[in-house]
């Protein structure tokens, strides 16, 4: 499944378009296609901005997993936001709390005499501080820009990964690590019901993109004899 918006030029634009470039159809033609395009530039720019309205990620990451594409042949195009595509964790605002415990044979058996000085250590504080020694190490992270920021137990950040959060399976040793993923940008889309609001502003957009198209066309056709006339 995919977000869709499809973007096609309207009766009214059209009929306009055609009553000025009507005896020259390959300048009609290339005069639509640029406003396509500029109408599909701005859907994709919304449809970023709408995503980070709910979630606190950058618009380049959200216009990462969006594709804009003119149909080929025909004046018209669409933008697509598909379901498969998810932003990393590191991209939300992650970063690492504590200190997480190590897992090889070694480092195990210190871990072991670590914990029974923790545990006695915490026996002796009281099991709310017990609590705290066993839970608040992680990576810390915000994807609900309304929300605070939440905890990956046992989640690390890997610098040499360009700042890539992993965690391991419970019980394993150091391998295999696993790549932690937030949210896709299209389950906040649906999840708000965006799409509707982004077809309607691009019907408009479309239609004010070809308004302006025809009104500058005199002018730019008089720059451009101007410009041959001067050469």
């Amino acid at each position: 499944m995919t977000q869709f918006a499809s973007i096609s030029v309207d009766r009214g634009s059209l009929a306009a378009a055609q009553a000025m470039f009507g005896d020259r159809p390959r300048l009609l033609r290339r005069e639509l296609r640029i406003a396509v395009g500029k109408t599909l530039q701005w859907a994709e720019s919304r449809m970023a901005k709408q995503v980070v309205e709910k979630v606190k990620v950058a618009q380049r990451d959200v216009k990462g997993v969006i594709t804009r594409k003119q149909e080929a042949g025909q004046v018209g195009g669409h933008v697509r936001m598909s379901h498969q595509s998810r932003i990393e964790l590191r991209d939300f605002g992650a970063r690492q709390v504590g200190r997480l415990r190590r897992t090889g044979s070694s480092e195990r058996r210190a871990d072991h005499r670590r914990i029974r000085s923790t545990e006695r250590s915490a026996a002796r504080r009281g099991p709310a501080r017990a609590r705290q020694v066993n839970e608040s190490a992680g990576t810390a992270y915000q994807i609900d820009r309304q929300g605070g920021r939440k905890l990956l137990p046992q989640g690390f950040v890997v610098d040499r990964y360009s700042g890539s959060v992993f965690v391991r399976n419970p019980g394993d040793g150091r391998l295999p690590i696993h790549r932690v993923y937030g949210v896709s940008p299209w389950g906040a889309y649906i999840r708000n019901e965006y799409l509707p609001v982004l077809a309607e502003g691009a019907r408009e957009r479309l239609a004010a993109e070809v308004r302006e198209r025809l009104r500058s066309f005199p002018h730019r056709q008089a720059a451009a004899a101007a410009r041959k006339a001067g050469a």
